[in-house]
């Protein structure tokens, strides 16, 4: 029970903090982590096109299994999101993280 309520005072302490800086501060806090996000998302993308890329250059013979190609093109892309999704830039915590604090508020008046 103890490190469960240090946990949600930290947590507390973490969204007053947020409130406290002001709507122009919060804003170039939400642009940087928005461009942040996006480049990092954008050059895991690309890496991951480029090495599909080459393994296609490497093996020329995939040219005729066109259903081979299809689906590492597809895996590509999937392989590019899962890596988004580890290093945490995959833009799904943009809409976790408003839930969570609601969800914590309304926990937090009952």
């Amino acid at each position: 029970m103890r490190n469960h309520d240090h946990a949600r005072d930290t947590v507390t302490k973490d969204l007053t903090d947020l409130e406290d800086i002001g709507p122009g501060l919060s804003l170039a806090l939400l642009a940087k982590q928005v461009l942040f996000q996006s480049l990092i998302s954008a050059a895991i993308g690309a890496v991951c096109g480029l090495l599909n890329a080459r393994i296609f250059k490497i093996f020329p013979s995939m040219r005729s299994f066109p259903i081979h190609q299809t689906s590492l093109v597809l895996l590509f892309g999937y392989l590019s999101y899962a890596l988004a999704e580890l290093c945490g830039v995959s833009g799904e915590s943009f809409a976790e993280k408003p839930t969570r604090k609601a969800n914590y508020s309304l926990t937090n008046h009952t």
